[in-house]
């Protein structure tokens, strides 16, 4: 006796052209077959969809973020290029501390940018030297460097250590073709976290900085003032800026050589800073009405929120 739908057809058609009688159908055997069938589909079908699920999620994993567009990032050489430059920097300055002033000031000349040299050799001699945060042992200290990103056109890398006390950072910015070195800050998670008013500190600063040049102070003499103050300026940066400005061919604070126009400077600030060192500093880019961005670095101090370093390109 045959279950089979397809067989039992052909060979009722046979038998009747024969003229013979065909054999019998078992017709539940054939439902029986029926619903196995059926139940071997649903699986199939359901295989089908479970897998089909499967790679769709695959896919929405593997999408970046932006609404479907990949994410810009900079060129790994840049990357790679900047934290090996500012590695070679902290090593090689922990020797030139061992050999004495003249060592390290001829290091500044290698890895800083002209413009920078004698605000960096400047900070180097003084008590609150902003490299390794007056560490007097760099070679005892383990680094880590972590890429933050470019920034106003600066290439910025943040150094991290580990003191007895607390975890230390400095902020290094370099320019991104040659990796000089426009800017280090030293930052300390224990000054507190900013906010987004930090930005009101570059906007106070320059308003206030240009104002005084406009009336004819001197720029040595405003920085002075500045660093007095502490109000908008970090005391010991702007101290080091007023040293140096006698061997500078540029004014630090506008990134500009030649004396303030009598049109003043206008200027607009980014409305969101970048966070570093567990948001204990912003970054925040200053950008001059068709001129160079620049790139300053705000923390929280005594009196508010205060620049602690302008980086110009």
């Amino acid at each position: 006796m045959s279950t089979d739908v397809g067989y039992e057809l052909v060979t009722a058609l046979r038998s009747a052209v024969d003229g013979v009688e065909p054999p019998p159908i078992d017709l539940a055997a054939i439902k029986r077959r029926g619903r196995r069938r059926r139940y071997r589909a649903r699986a199939a079908a359901t295989i089908v969809v479970v897998f089909a699920a499967g790679v769709v999620s695959v896919l929405l994993v593997a999408v970046p973020r932006g609404y479907g567009h990949t994410v810009p990032t900079v060129a790994s050489p840049v990357r790679t290029k900047t934290i090996a430059h500012v590695r070679a920097f902290y090593h090689a300055y922990a020797l030139a501390e061992i050999h004495g002033p003249e060592s390290v000031n001829t290091l500044v000349k290698t890895y800083a940018t002209g413009w920078y040299t004698p605000i960096l050799q400047t900070a180097a001699a003084s008590r609150t030297n902003p490299v390794g945060c007056a560490e007097h042992d760099l070679s005892a200290v383990a680094m880590d460097y972590e890429w933050v990103g470019v920034l106003g056109g600066q290439a910025v890398v943040l150094t991290r250590w580990r003191t007895a006390r607390q975890v230390k950072y400095n902020v290094v910015s370099t320019t991104p073709k040659t990796a000089a070195i426009t800017g280090i800050t030293c930052v300390s998670a224990a000054y507190g976290q900013v906010t987004p008013a930090a930005r009101n500190a570059p906007s106070g600063l320059y308003a206030t900085y240009v104002q005084a040049l406009l009336t004819g102070v001197p720029v040595k003499t405003e920085l002075l003032h500045l660093s007095g103050s502490g109000i908008l300026a970090g005391r010991s940066y702007f101290r080091q800026l007023a040293i140096a400005a006698p061997a500078l061919n540029y004014d630090p604070v506008l990134c500009e050589t030649g004396r303030l126009g009598a049109g003043g400077w206008s200027f607009s600030v980014a409305r969101r800073p970048t966070l570093v060192a567990g948001g204990s500093t912003a970054l925040i880019v200053v950008r001059p009405r068709a001129k160079t961005p620049i790139l300053t670095v705000v923390q929280r101090g005594a009196q508010g929120f205060a620049v602690t370093d302008i980086a110009c390109r």
